[in-house]
């Protein structure tokens, strides 16, 4: 198994459920399999099928149980309707093509203009070698899509926070508690990947402001932050990266990829 593999979603979300502050933050998931997919969807009635490795959404399924017998599946803006178990799956393993799959539980996400949005958060080491915060922004999907890549426009968090229909604390307390989420999920996943400098974690929040820890990034793409109007952030982020760390023997032994991920799968 390549390293790669190691650190796909299913080993993320693995070393992140076992603290018990992230843990509620998770969507369930599960690798995927007929008996997990089935168990999932009765379950929950809406699901969302994903690569274990995969970039800008690519391969993602939002699966529906309409009725009995009776199943809507979403790929970006497309929708196909099955009429049975037995074909729904093998619908589902031809777009596989055994690649390994999770089955994650549907979580209802607060929208903008009847658009779906997520957060991204850049936690970077600062020359104590200490995590910090040095970039939020929202991401806003076109109409109809299920993922946010391609996004119409970033924006910055407060003013989606602003102007969607959140039933929280002042948007100012919810993202203190995003920040805080992050910088213990960077602690977090530090443990098993001591190399790391820079996490970008992908952040949803429901309509009752319950906060949810999506994915996180371990080469995350920067190039958003450069088009938001405000360019503090992005120079925060280009000074940390150039930042250098010392290294121990264990951390010469481990090996990032070389292609970023900036997907998302909600």
């Amino acid at each position: 198994m390549s390293f790669y593999r190691k650190i796909g979603k299913w080993a993320k979300y693995c070393h992140m459920r076992s603290d018990p502050v992230l843990s509620p933050t998770l969507a369930e998931t599960e690798p995927l399999d007929e008996q997990s997919f089935w168990n999932f969807l009765d379950r929950y009635k809406k699901v969302i099928l994903k690569p274990v490795s995969g970039a800008r959404g690519a391969g993602i399924l939002v699966v529906t149980k309409v009725a009995d017998h009776c199943y809507a599946v979403k790929i970006r803006k497309k929708r196909y309707w099955m009429k049975s178990r037995k074909r729904l799956y093998s619908f589902i393993k031809a777009i596989a093509k055994r690649r390994p799959y999770l089955v994650q539980r549907f979580v209802y996400f607060a929208r903008l203009d009847n658009r779906l949005f997520d957060l991204r958060i850049m936690v970077q080491r600062d020359k104590n070698f200490a995590w910090t915060v040095t970039g939020r922004l929202a991401k806003l999907a076109y109409y109809g899509y299920s993922v946010t890549n391609p996004e119409k426009k970033v924006l910055s968090v407060a003013s989606v926070l602003n102007r969607s229909a959140v039933n929280t604390c002042s948007p100012d307390g919810l993202i203190e508690q995003i920040d805080s989420l992050a910088l213990r999920a960077a602690d977090r996943l530090a443990e098993p990947y001591p190399k790391l400098s820079i996490i970008g974690f992908d952040i949803g929040v429901d309509v009752e402001g319950k906060i949810w820890l999506i994915e996180a990034n371990f080469l995350p793409a920067i190039y958003w932050f450069k088009q938001l109007p405000e360019q503090s952030a992005y120079a925060a982020i280009i000074a940390h990266k150039k930042l250098s760390f010392p290294r121990s023997p264990q951390q010469n032994q481990i090996s990032l990829p070389n292609d970023e991920e900036f997907y998302f799968y909600h």
